[in-house]
């Protein structure tokens, strides 16, 4: 078995309600050297587990699908091109329903 090493530098710009009884909000800048791909896995797989809004939209109303997480907004910042070296930076935005 072998061992990989991942390093992301995450900046949180907000987490938690807005107001009381709202919807929690996430907001984070994440910077690594590793490439985009790999970087957007983290977010919406490791970071804040998150589908689409558009996702959510279409999906039933049920209790199943009214508290999953949904992300707002996963844009790129700054990216590097193949083989130069740096970091690629991401802006990624969550809302966690509110459960009350």
């Amino acid at each position: 078995m072998s061992k990989r090493k991942y390093v992301f530098e995450v900046e949180v710009i907000e987490a938690g309600q807005r107001r009381r009884y709202g919807d929690s909000h996430y907001h984070y800048i994440v910077e690594s050297e590793k490439d985009l791909q790999t970087i957007e896995n983290f977010c919406k797989k490791v970071l804040k587990p998150a589908i689409p809004s558009t996702q959510y939209r279409k999906e039933d109303n049920c209790a199943d699908n009214h508290f999953r997480n949904f992300f707002t907004k996963y844009e790129v910042i700054e990216a590097k091109e193949f083989l130069e070296s740096g970091k690629n930076k991401v802006e990624y935005k969550v809302v966690s329903p509110s459960t009350c």
